[in-house]
């Protein structure tokens, strides 16, 4: 009887009975042991496991994964050192039975500590020597943070770790990203999420931003999933739609089409999300780390990701008592803003970790799009609550620059570039313009909503106003070289706003200026003092 029960079990999965309804089975343990009520996806349906750590469900497997929601406390095993098995790739066909059983190992996770990695756009171009400067300088520096941080460390890769337009072209594609760092020892478990350089650009036609997906997945797993680590509960979606048209774009090898896409979640991602949400408690922190960040700052705010598609998301998220946070890059600078349309979300918008997609000089310090140095944020986070702090590559913690515009000025005056920058862009900014004589400019990307800057000339305070303003490190840093050489893209664009520059003008020349950044409550959070007259040079403090 025992043999007869087996084998109608084993004739269920394997699909050969027709009254079959499980497609995807499996087990999930914690230490050995059955994991019950662990939440297991295909994507589309969610399930949890019983008693026995046991799960089953009846899957059409169009996403082609399966995975689970690690429960809070655990971390899924990582055999290769550096991605949690939390999923697995589903291969059979859609009606035959296929089983992927999970490991779960306990982790005190009272605290722990977050790198956001955002577009770091590795692509083996020597023309940039990414990875030789990854190597030997960014990478280094993301161990050193790894080795420091409290409790367990992760990172999290926002997307564009690579840059599909050289994948064939440079022979360094998803893949080798990826076991550039298992083979460089990253001292972090990695969680991911697709950026827009991260399909693959030779692929076009119908259902493309599925299949292009195909080394992401292969490599970095679902684009829809969930994690819970302490009291947080942390979800990774993917808000890039690959469009790619035949035959239009830039001409590279490998590639057949023009590589565009929409900011937007797709209809199954929506639905998931809200699926995932309906599990989580109400005093949880929730935070959604994508590639393209909700809002974009300017003359006028506005949404990135359509407006219905984020008010159904803050929807969604207003029960729980606190704000939800969205972490994210693709805008190569700092953004932190929200919106009062969407009052139950925050967004940090984050910068490239590689600088400008390793634009600037090979010799030169790495800077982004809003002329911040290039680094990248770390959280330290301790029983629910997130302390958040910018670590660069170059000057360790730091959130400001402030110039001396008399020094711009002159620098400004003495270039070959700018003076080629003019005839050729005349709307980008001249700051040899008399306008800007004595005037005070700080760059503070660690700005949010809420807080201010104060400059006091001999102890009288400066008005003080935000513009939006381009950097001028940013300019010579990248802009200027791409004029003086064959290459001139980005040259010529007009200029980079810079919604976090605040600028006053000083009575004299010489006098020291004093910058005070308080927090909305009124305390300092920092104090520069600007000894004037400052020349102006790159890596400037």
């Amino acid at each position: 009887m025992k043999r007869i029960i087996l084998l109608i079990s084993a004739l269920l999965c394997t699909g050969l009975l027709s009254t079959a309804k499980t497609t995807i089975k499996g087990k999930v343990t914690l230490d050995g042991k059955p994991a019950a009520g662990v939440l297991v996806s295909d994507g589309t349906q969610i399930v949890k496991t019983d008693r026995k750590g046991r799960y089953a469900m009846d899957s059409d497997k169009k996403d082609s994964v399966v995975f689970i929601t690690t429960p809070s406390g655990t971390v899924a095993v990582a055999e290769d050192g550096l991605r949690p098995t939390f999923w697995s790739l589903l291969t059979k066909a859609p009606r035959k039975c296929e089983r992927h059983d999970f490991k779960l190992v306990s982790e005190n996770q009272d605290e722990y500590t977050v790198l956001f990695l955002p577009d770091v756009h590795l692509s083996n171009d020597p023309r940039r020597d990414d990875i030789r400067r990854f190597k030997e300088m960014v990478f280094p520096f993301i161990q050193k943070q790894a080795e420091s941080g409290k409790g367990p460390v992760y990172a999290f890769n926002l997307g564009d770790l690579t840059h599909e337009v050289y994948w064939y072209e440079m022979n360094f594609k998803e893949d080798d990203a990826y076991r550039m760092l298992r083979d460089l020892g990253l001292k972090a478990k990695v969680y991911s999420v697709t950026g827009n350089h991260d399909h693959d650009g030779a692929i076009v036609g119908e259902n493309v931003d599925f299949r292009s997906a195909w080394l992401y997945r292969k490599t970095w797993g679902p684009d829809r999933y969930s994690v819970n680590i302490g009291k947080d509960h942390w979800i990774f979606l993917d808000n890039i739609i690959y469009i790619n048209v035949e035959g239009q774009g830039k001409k590279a090898p490998g590639i057949n089409g023009d590589r565009s896409y929409r900011d937007e979640f797709t209809s199954a991602q929506m639905a998931w999300l809200e699926k995932d949400l309906s599990y989580v408690p109400d005093d949880a922190n929730v935070y959604i780390c994508t590639h393209c960040p909700f809002f974009a700052s300017g003359k006028t705010d506005k949404e990135l990701v359509p407006a219905e598609q984020l008010a159904k998301i803050d929807a969604l998220c207003s029960r729980f008592q606190h704000t939800a946070l969205n972490f994210a890059g693709h805008i190569h600078k700092f953004d932190f803003m929200d919106m009062s349309a969407y009052p139950h979300l925050f967004q940090y918008g984050l910068p490239c970790a590689s600088g400008i997609m390793w634009e600037t000089p090979i010799e030169a310090d790495l800077y982004c799009s809003d002329g911040c140095d290039a680094g990248i944020m770390v959280a330290s986070c301790t029983k629910g609550e997130m302390d958040m702090h910018y670590q660069t590559y170059a000057h360790g913690e730091k959130y400001l620059r402030v110039y001396d515009m008399n020094g711009v000025a002159k620098a400004y005056r003495e270039s070959e570039g700018v003076k080629m920058q003019r005839e050729l862009a005349p709307t980008r900014m001249d700051y040899s313009a008399p306008e800007f004589e004595n005037c005070i400019f700080v760059n503070y990307w660690g700005w949010k909503p809420g807080e201010t800057v104060e400059m006091i000339e001999n102890g009288k305070m400066l008005k003080v106003k935000n513009v939006r303003h381009e950097d001028p490190v940013k300019n010579f840093a990248y802009d200027l070289p791409h004029i003086l050489s064959p290459v001139k893209h980005h040259s010529v664009r007009p200029k980079d706003a810079c919604n976090h520059m605040f600028e006053a003008k000083a009575a004299t020349a010489t006098s020291e200026v004093k910058i005070i950044v308080r927090d909305k409550e009124g305390r300092v959070l920092h104090l520069e003092i600007l000894q004037r007259p400052k020349a102006f040079g790159l890596g400037m403090e």
